[in-house]
């Protein structure tokens, strides 16, 4: 009897978690809809700004247009969140260096932490930068200190450490930076610690937490290259350790800087977006620096364009996400066989298929792109060598 209902708690489990996955799969399917088109407004608006930066340099330090510049960045940031939780994210690592980052992420977390807990964060000055997706970074430390409220019911304590590791820690691959995250909280029982990383898996009640959000944080570092532990003491506090590389001097002394704008370029771009404003921002966008561009709304048309006239574009540049039969991607490949010699760049706020695609050595550009990368990268693309040929994917 004891173990049928030992048996039946662990299928009412299963379903529950089952059940839970199902929900938030149509959810994030819902959120990355939405997201997507969101990040097309943002588009419109951002392009919009720079044209009226560039044509009208009287208008470019006034507070209006400054204002809508920040708002439009605080959007890009708020859809790459809705994003990542869609699991439709592409990852953008970047280099982070912490002394500058961590600080700045400090209001946000202390709203989150509401006034009855106090926050220090503490940064050795020498730390190594991290290559990370800042995003995925903020949104980690979000669910470490919402854990970590949860646990001081009665108002206490979290320090955010950052300091480097001279040699690997235990399971470490290499020396890196070790970020901890450390409370004053109830602690975790030492029979359940073992499974906090697990996917929902969760000490909470009902309603109270999904159980992703340790999940979330040992998948950002694991990415990243790293790892993640945790130590705890009932009635004493939890210590959630974040390891990752330290970037090599070489990669710490790389310019990441956006491009300058250029004052002229000069080529002719296939460009192929599906939404109506968006393309007529982005198509002026492109004059503005004296590109020529041809427009069409759908990837097939693009390709029999492409192909109709061998000598009438330098580059194409393209969504992925796509009406009818053809995606982005599926134009990438196609044009690879049949005009190997015109380079594609291509456009998204995500795509299933992005990993696919930069591996057979397209450019993949996230939506909304700064102006800069994206006239670098067409410039790079209209006069650099063509990359060697890959095999197109397998027909579904």
């Amino acid at each position: 009897a004891i173990a049928t209902k030992g048996e039946m708690e662990r299928r009412l489990q299963v379903e529950s978690a089952l059940l839970q996955s199902q929900k938030l799969e149509a959810l994030g399917q819902l959120t990355g809809g939405v997201a997507h088109d969101f990040n097309n407004l943002l588009g419109i608006v951002s392009n919009s700004v720079f044209l009226l930066q560039r044509l009208h340099p009287e208008l470019a330090s006034t507070q209006p247009l400054g204002a809508i510049a920040r708002a439009t960045a605080s959007g890009v940031k708020l859809t790459r969140q809705l994003l990542s939780f869609a699991r439709k994210h592409t990852l953008n690592p970047e280099t982070v260096r912490l002394q500058q980052w961590l600080p700045a992420a400090g209001d946000l977390l202390c709203t989150t932490l509401g006034s009855r807990i106090a926050l220090s964060i503490e940064v050795d000055p020498d730390v190594a930068p991290i290559e990370v997706d800042a995003s995925e970074l903020e949104i980690a430390l979000i669910n470490l200190v919402v854990n970590a409220k949860h646990a001081m019911a009665d108002g206490g304590s979290v320090r955010i450490v950052a300091v480097g590791l001279d040699v690997p820690a235990p399971g470490d691959p290499q020396p890196g930076v070790l970020l901890q995250v450390i409370d004053s909280g109830s602690g975790i029982p030492a029979d359940v610690i073992g499974r906090v990383f697990e996917p929902f898996f969760t000490t909470k009640g009902p309603g109270q937490g999904s159980g992703l959000g340790l999940s979330q944080v040992y998948g950002l570092c694991v990415q990243a290259g790293g790892n993640a532990r945790v130590a705890s003491q009932v009635g004493r506090g939890t210590t959630v350790s974040m390891v990752f590389p330290a970037l090599a001097r070489a990669a710490q002394a790389t310019n990441t800087a956006t491009p300058a704008i250029p004052a002229r370029l000069h080529g002719r771009v296939l460009m192929v977006e599906d939404n109506a404003e968006l393309a007529i921002a982005q198509e002026t966008l492109l004059r503005s620096v004296g590109l020529q561009v041809q427009c069409a709304s759908q990837a097939d048309i693009a390709a029999e364009m492409a192909e109709r006239d061998a000598e009438g574009y330098d580059v194409v540049l393209s969504d992925v996400m796509m009406p009818g039969p053809m995606s982005g991607i599926d134009l990438a490949f196609r044009l690879r066989r049949t005009r190997p010699e015109l380079p594609v760049i291509l456009l998204t706020g995500y795509a299933d298929q992005i990993e696919k695609a930069a591996q057979a050595g397209f450019v993949v550009l996230g939506k909304p792109t700064e102006p800069g990368i994206l006239f670098a990268e067409l410039n790079r693309a209209m006069h650099a060598p063509r990359p060697h040929s890959a095999q197109p994917p397998p027909a579904a």
